[in-house]
This record gives C-alpha cells, structure tokens and sequence, in this order.
C-alpha cells in the first residue's frame, strides 16, 4: 500500500502489525515535528499539526477497524467516556481481522500472495 493511501485514504483494510508500525512511525514524525516547531517558532506553531496528524490517526484507525469488518461509526464509541476508548483501542490492537475477503476489500494478509505453486515435469530423452 502506497504511503498515501496508507495515511490519507478512509477505504480499505490495515493489518495489525501494519497498524502498530504505521501508529509508530505516526507518533515519532508529530513529536519530533511538535519539538522542531516549538523551539523554532513557539508553541502556538506546532498546534497547526494536530489537523494533519489527526487525520492520519483516523485513517489509520478506520483501515483497522475494516480489517475486523467493522463500520467507521464504531469511532463513536470515543464519545463514551472511559469505556469507550478503551474498547476501541481493543479493538485496534488485539484483535485479529476477519480472514478473507470482506466489504471493506480483500484481506490484506494475503493480498498478492501466489498460493498456487506449479511444478512442470518435464521428461528428458529416453
């Protein structure tokens, strides 16, 4: 999946292990982004990252979230206080994403995985 789509993009499904890079490498750029803007510019600076940023989280969260065959408007759930972000990020980092195709795409496990293997015996000259 091209970085774009991987950050930019609301369709699609997120493996778990991609997630946490992804999620990772996320968290590393706002900080340092965060640190370089604040002493170069003050703090107010490094305040316009957070509608970037918050939208890759998103859709990042939303890919993951399809993985399991699971609707955007789970996001809701954020709204519920304590209970709410915890069973999202539940959801996020444990559980598993359904295995095959589902409506949000194919699995991404398996995607562009040649699973048929053909072996071609060939009799030499007898």
């Amino acid at each position: 999946m091209a970085w774009v789509q991987l950050f930019f993009a609301l369709s699609g499904r997120l493996r778990r292990s991609s997630w946490w890079a992804s999620t990772t490498l996320l968290l590393a750029a706002f900080i340092t982004l965060s640190l370089a803007l604040d002493s170069l510019l003050g703090r107010m600076a490094s305040l316009a990252l957070l509608l970037p940023f918050g939208w890759m989280s998103v859709a990042l969260a939303i890919k993951r979230l399809h993985d399991g065959g699971r609707s955007t408007w789970q996001l809701l759930w954020l709204l519920v206080p304590v209970f709410g972000p915890l069973l999202i990020a539940f959801r996020l980092t444990c559980l598993r994403g359904t295995v095959g195709e589902n409506q949000y795409g194919e699995d991404p496990y398996i995607v562009h995985r040649d699973y048929l293997q053909v072996k071609i015996h060939t009799k030499g000259p007898t």
